[in-house]
């Protein structure tokens, strides 16, 4: 079965005539004409308000640069919500769009000449594990150091975040708990909710989900991920991709850290012993723990040293090594010999095939 990408956000633009009517009199359509240093105007313009009933962001149409630029959620498909966006929905969201605004679209010439300028690859997935044991689970995967993992608190403390600079490219990817989200949410999801025909079945279909979401925004990060050559909605939607997981391939250390429980390092492996004396004094166990297993914190005290930058490094890869295995003793304490590296493997294939 071929992949299918699936988003929560799409934010496209298309030339105007994609479109077949603008009801400039309606109170939700704002005239923004673009206007010269003398107050003289350039170029006419107007904004269409959004609608959060439909997860609809305000709309742009700009005749003198000739384009057209909607922005939309998944919110928009109602009661389908849970099945996001995706290439077999696309026209239904479209004819949606025109429904739910003043803007009225061309959709088939809307859908053969758009560009993707921004959106969320998004997933929803079912572990066979409990959501707080995947997130800590997560939180232990070993990433090269450009990446950093850390918790997604916008999400009431029940998410992942993970923060990475891959080939000078900054990417962010974040999993969380998309039920206690969505029972806990915002003000425009509850205005969301009261549209839908059956809003305790999007409620109930997300409990037990973890939510995947990733944001692409530059059109230069979109044809890298998706793996095409120009950023034509037609293009994105028939990616095969499974860009999700990908970005945890790109970011997974290869080369692992050697270690197992109990793994002594040698402590005398470096010259220099400004920090050594202090592994030599507290040990590195005694460092992670002092510094709350944060290898940020770890980093900022290393950095007080004067040792050679070189040192340093190889200092904190010991500390990140002793702080794998001193989080895996926890997590296997605290979840009776369950290992994270089973977990996350779990949670990764069904990212893959989602």
């Amino acid at each position: 079965m071929l992949m299918v990408n699936k988003f929560d956000r799409l934010k496209i633009i298309a030339p105007l005539d994609s479109i077949k009517s603008l009801d400039t009199d309606s109170n939700d359509v704002l005239y923004r004409p673009t206007v010269n240093k003398s107050r003289e105007i350039e170029s006419e313009s107007w904004q269409v308000l959004g609608n959060k009933h439909y997860g609809i962001r305000r709309t742009a149409v700009n005749a003198g640069r000739n384009e057209v630029t909607i922005d939309f959620s998944a919110k928009i498909l109602l009661d389908d919500y849970n099945k996001l966006v995706s290439i077999n929905n696309i026209q239904q969201c479209l004819n949606r769009y025109s429904e739910a605004t003043p803007l009225k679209l061309n959709v088939q010439k809307f859908m053969d000449s758009a560009k993707v300028i921004n959106c969320d690859t998004t997933q929803m997935i079912y572990p066979d594990y409990d959501i707080n044991l995947c997130t800590d689970s997560l939180m232990m995967y070993d990433t090269k150091d450009r990446c950093q993992v850390t918790r997604y608190f916008k999400k009431q403390n029940s998410g992942i975040e993970f923060n990475a600079s891959i080939q000078k490219e900054k990417r962010r990817l974040i999993l969380y708990d998309k039920h206690s989200s969505i029972m806990k949410g915002l003000k425009s999801t509850n205005i969301f909710l009261t549209k839908c025909r059956d809003p305790q079945a999007i409620i109930d279909a997300c409990r037990g989900s973890l939510r995947v979401e990733q944001t692409h925004s530059s059109l230069k990060s979109i044809r890298n991920r998706f793996k095409i050559t120009e950023n034509s909605l037609v293009n994105v939607l028939h990616s095969v991709q499974s860009v999700n997981y990908n970005f945890f391939e790109s970011v997974e250390r290869k080369q692992k850290q050697p270690y197992e429980l109990g793994y002594q390092f040698d402590l005398f492996e470096h010259a220099d012993k400004s920090i050594l004396d202090v592994v030599k004094e507290v040990g590195y166990r005694g460092i992670v723990a002092m510094c709350d297993y944060d290898i940020e914190k770890i980093k900022s005290v290393f950095r007080s040293y004067s040792d050679e930058k070189s040192s340093r490094y190889n200092h904190l890869k010991k500390c990140r090594s002793y702080l794998k295995i001193m989080l895996e003793e926890q997590f296997q304490k605290n979840y009776k010999g369950q290992t994270s590296d089973k977990i996350n493997n779990h949670i990764f294939e069904l990212i893959k095939v989602a």
